[in-house]
């Protein structure tokens, strides 16, 4: 039999298209569409499809030449028809993936799209803002676009949705179920594969019409908003397909209202009046979402005679406070009591201040029960969404205030507490979170606002709704650190708010004021300490809205910033200062070369001296002036390193310490200007004179050690060779005798397995010392290093 009927009308044809799948092989490294060499792999062999990173070749002519790209090669032969993919291949709009090219490989359709760095919105909760400003109207046109162009995309979901690379738009991917429709194609039906858990009803039966798209896209906004989709208990096929034909979507507590209202118009089931555009009882499509984001009013399909959130409260009357139950609702209290609830107010009390046992009873359904026994539709009907949002704090808070505002009286209820008549409390909890740093306090400071904007909605106070919302702004405007909002919010419901600034407690502005004035007379260095030590804090309370608050905490800050003034002033004096110092060291060290002389101490550049790890002037003793050349050789000892690493016959010319004088001490120690007058010295590397031990290769360095011969020659005697360490080079394990140190020459000791030195009794040592004798050697960590170099001294 074909796998083509018509049914219907000629003008109204369906086609089926069916067809079984074979796997593709690893393709890493082939070319295909003769232009594009697969890279690898990037994702799981289960998929329909085989996804590989590719580039395209440049001897070929890609317009994506040496740009990332992915190629999609289907596992399914037909999976994508000729026909689907002629029209995906004139698709341009920002809604949809640019394709790049297409065409087949062994008879498996290819399609090369770009790569998207960010992936896609699965597995993503996004902010409401984000969905109404972006997802909603580029997914929007990208299906109308579609639709217009005859393509029914069949399976639009988040894993679906891509995160352009600049992470401002979203674009429609994965044609690989795709349909083209011919001219006066209205349904399509297919048995390919699709993902059930975001299909309508009628897909089930393998019917797809452009609605099918927006109730897929409807169930994709509620997943992106509360990150999973509505009917998320089971993977079964048949579930899904009974939940999406019969059950009605349960929306908590937190969806915003509009967006309720737009996923109740994409996911509406009946399509009996899909083809009449007059009929207010049909799935939206791209038409009503883009008269939602306009705001317009449009009444939702299947709820023409209902009203508002409230006005089933207001319209029953039999739910008032003077309404008394038919039977009492017998309920234990936390005292273990058994108490008779006589009417709404006295339940919604119980429940509010017997917090977990009314949660008990609301969970277990005794409540919604009673109230539909009772006939009381609509406090039942409050109890049982509190009963699908998952009986949370907040969930059976609001039905606490949904129930209160029905008996009248408007009561507020959090944790077995009433709050309306002391909001103190909400404000200790969350001010006590704040200054414990709890882990949840962006939840915690989430839960109250909520709980109070909800409040005073049903409560009609728009006036402190609105101040409410505007509060947040204001603190933004501070700072978007969270304490600056949790702070504002407090101040606005608690007028006694306890003020905590580091270690001290004040409870009123008054003894804020009054503490801060008398030690700031007393001690006014210690004042500005506390100040800048507590920054921080003082900043938060800007947003505070308490007048007197707001007045010391301003004249703080005032203190403060007069302070850091103060003290930038005068750091930048210090800093003119150390600069002319500067200046006028370089002026004597630049001064004419007839007035330097052997034994001056010169500073030249910068070194760790303390222990602190702050550098600072390294002094110079001078050895030898000739002409324009000054050598130079460090006053202290500056650091204490290996000579050499291992334990092996070595020279200067390869040791450690050489390479480390050469490389990262010149580029610690001096500037680039500084090491510019450094220069290339021709170094001797003579035998040792005692032992004849080869020295090894002539050198050329910037800086080096100075030789046995050296050493004897610059300094005249055992006295003139004595060399204290550096705090630093002590930390860095120097070993010390008499206040004195033992520091490296570069001259080989009595064979090449040691290195000569300076005892800390100031005696040549021309053995040296061997490799694991008493630790020391040339890779013992307790010898110490005396740069020596030459600069161009200034005429």
């Amino acid at each position: 039999m074909s796998s083509e009927t018509l049914l219907n009308s000629a003008n109204n044809k369906t086609l089926i298209n069916t067809g079984s799948g074979s796997e593709v092989d690893n393709l890493t490294g082939s070319v295909v569409l003769e232009k594009y060499t697969l890279l690898n792999k990037i994702n799981d062999p289960s998929g329909e499809a085989a996804l590989y990173m590719a580039v395209g070749n440049t001897s070929q002519n890609s317009s994506v030449q040496n740009t990332p790209v992915v190629v999609k090669i289907y596992r399914r032969k037909e999976a994508v028809k000729q026909e689907v993919l002629n029209k995906l291949a004139k698709l341009k709009s920002p809604g949809i993936v640019e394709i790049i090219d297409h065409g087949f490989y062994n008879g498996f359709a290819c399609i090369v799209m770009p790569y998207y760095m960010n992936g896609s919105l699965a597995g993503k909760t996004l902010s409401y803002g984000v969905i109404k400003d972006i997802v909603i109207p580029e997914v929007t046109a990208g299906l109308k676009y579609l639709h217009e162009n005859g393509i029914i995309h069949k399976d639009i979901k988040p894993a679906n949705l891509m995160i352009s690379n600049d992470g401002k738009h979203v674009h429609i991917i994965d044609f690989g179920i795709s349909s083209a429709k011919d001219d006066g194609v209205s349904v399509l039906i297919t048995k390919t594969g699709m993902s059930p858990e975001y299909c309508a009803p009628e897909t089930f039966n393998n019917v797809w019409v452009e609605e099918s798209d927006f109730y897929s896209f409807g169930i994709t906004l509620f997943e992106l908003f509360k990150g999973h989709t509505p009917f998320n208990y089971s993977s079964d096929r048949d579930a899904l397909a009974a939940s999406a034909s019969i059950q009605k979507i349960r929306f908590s507590l937190d969806f915003p209202e509009e967006l309720v209202n737009l996923i109740k118009g994409l996911t509406y089931k009946d399509l009996s009046n899909r083809n009449d555009p007059n009929n207010p009882n049909r799935r939206w499509n791209w038409n009503e979402i883009e008269k939602w984001l306009k705001g317009e009013n449009i009444p939702v399909p299947g709820e023409l005679n209902s009203n508002n959130k409230t006005s089933d409260s207001t319209g029953n009357t039999s739910e008032s406070s003077g309404y008394i139950f038919s039977n009492p609702y017998d309920f234990r209290n936390n005292q273990g009591k058994v108490v008779k609830l006589n009417n709404l107010a006295e339940f919604t009390d119980a429940f509010g201040l017997n917090w977990n046992d009314g949660k008990k009873h609301v969970g277990r359904g005794f409540a919604s029960k009673f109230f539909i026994q009772q006939n009381m539709q609509n406090s039942a009907s409050i109890i049982m969404d509190c009963e699908d949002a998952g009986i949370t704090d907040m969930a059976y808070a609001k039905m606490l205030i949904e129930l209160s505002a029905s008996a009248g009286n408007y009561r507020l209820y959090w944790n077995s507490v009433r709050v309306d008549d002391n909001m103190k409390i909400l404000s200790d909890l969350l001010t006590n979170a704040l200054y414990s740093q709890s882990n949840n306090l962006n939840e915690e400071f989430d839960t109250i606002r909520q709980l109070l904007c909800c409040w005073y909605e049903k409560t009609g106070k728009d006036k402190e709704l609105g101040v409410i919302n505007n509060l947040q702004k204001i603190a933004e405007v501070y700072s978007d650190d969270l304490s600056t909002k949790i702070i504002a919010l407090c101040s606005f419901i608690d007028p006694n708010l306890v003020i905590k600034i580091g270690n001290d407690i004040f409870q009123t502005a008054e003894e804020l004021k009054t503490k801060t004035q008398k030690q700031k007379l007393s001690n006014e260095e210690q004042y500005f300490e506390w100040l800048l030590n507590n920054q921080n804090d003082i900043t938060r309370y800007q947003a505070c809205i308490i007048p007197a608050v707001k007045q010391i905490i301003d004249s703080l800050l005032q203190d403060l910033h007069s302070e850091l003034n103060r003290r930038r002033e005068e750091l930048a004096r210090k800093e003119r200062e150390e600069k002319a110092r500067k200046e006028r060291e370089i002026r004597i060290f630049g001064k004419p070369l007839s007035s330097v002389r052997k034994g001056d101490i010169i500073r030249y550049g910068k070194y760790y001296q303390d222990t602190d790890r702050q550098k600072s002037p390294i002094e110079w003793l001078v050895l030898h002036v000739k002409e324009k050349e000054v050598l130079l050789i460090s006053r202290y000892a500056l650091d204490c390193k290996q000579y050499y690493h291992g334990y092996t016959s070595i020279t200067w010319e390869n040791c450690d310490l050489r390479k480390w004088l050469n490389g990262d001490f010149i580029k610690s120690a001096f500037s680039e200007e500084e090491a510019e007058r450094i220069l290339v010295s021709d170094i001797r590397n003579d035998d040792n004179p005692e032992y004849h031990t080869h020295g090894g290769n002539n050198t050329k360095d910037r800086v080096f050690c100075l030789s046995i011969s050296e050493a004897e020659q610059y300094f005249g005697n055992d006295e003139s060779r004595k060399c204290k360490p550096t705090a630093y080079a002590r930390q860095q394990g120097a070993s010390v005798y008499n206040d004195c140190c033992y520091w490296w020459l570069r001259s080989p000791g009595a064979n090449q397995y040691s290195a000569a030195n300076v005892n800390a009794d100031v005696a040549l040592d021309l053995y040296g010392y061997r490799v694991r004798i008493y630790g020391y050697s040339v890779r013992s960590g307790g010898f110490a290093v005396r740069p020596a170099l030459r600069i161009i001294c200034n005429q």
